[in-house]
């Protein structure tokens, strides 16, 4: 029991010295180290003067003119006047088209029977001619194109006469060639009895006549130098005289 005791008073002994040796180590290197700084010559270090700034520009009026001219009491800080220009006026209105009573196909061309509106009479007109505001920019069997300042509307043949039967006077408007409404009276010489040729047909060179309200004769019929053609058309039968050959 006393030999273990012995060993144990050995071991703490031998820690303390080791210990004791550690601590005296790290007092010499410190030591050491205080003593190199003491000795150390500190070379100060090399400073570049600072580099003298311009002097200032003198002051001019036109550097603060901009700053002037923003005015403080102006919502957008600027002195330039906006003036609310008014709003452009709204575009013209289109007038009413004018109605087409039928579509002719001669041998000079393509013609259309129109009038400007329900009372007025209707007359021939061909591609390039004026009726009313509208100018006839095409005419075909199918479709028609009427072109009013930069505008161009283009309608079908069918519609046009439709929408011109609707708009005719009912009461003691002329009988209707087939096809289309004829012109009112006032542009027919009045008929001197059935089976006559009426008056020429405007914008052809062909001597071409219409055929008169109320006549009734068949085609082939001579009078006058003339001989009553009538055309099938999907609208009906389209009546005209030409010379008689």
């Amino acid at each position: 029991m006393n030999t273990k005791l012995v060993w144990v008073n050995l071991l703490l002994i031998a820690l303390v010295a080791a210990i004791a040796w550690r601590v005296r180590a790290e007092w010499m290197t410190q030591q050491a180290r205080e003593q190199a700084i003491r000795t150390a010559r500190v070379v100060p270090p090399t400073v570049t003067p600072a580099p003298i700034p311009a002097p200032p520009s003198p002051v001019t009026a036109g550097t603060y003119s901009d700053i002037a001219s923003r005015m403080l009491f102006s919502k957008e800080r600027n002195p330039t006047v906006i003036i609310d220009m008014p709003p452009p006026p709204p575009p013209k209105p289109m007038p009413p088209l004018p109605l087409l009573h039928g579509v002719l196909g001669l041998p000079s061309g393509m013609v259309a029977l129109m009038s400007p509106d329900a009372k007025s009479p209707g007359k021939p007109i061909k591609v390039g001619e004026k009726i009313g505001e509208f100018e006839l920019a095409g005419l075909t069997q199918d479709e028609i194109s009427l072109k009013w300042e930069d505008k161009t509307v283009t309608r079908s043949v069918s519609e046009m006469i439709y929408q011109g039967l609707e708009k005719a006077p009912a009461a003691g408007a002329p009988q209707q060639l087939a096809s289309a409404a004829p012109p009112p009276a006032a542009t027919l010489p009045s008929p001197s009895g059935s089976g006559k040729p009426g008056g020429d047909v405007g914008g052809t060179s062909d001597g071409f006549k219409m055929c008169t309200a109320g006549d009734t004769s068949p085609a082939g019929t001579v009078a006058d130098g003339y001989r009553k053609v009538l055309t099938a058309t999907p609208f009906g039968n389209s009546c005209h005289w030409e010379p008689a050959k």
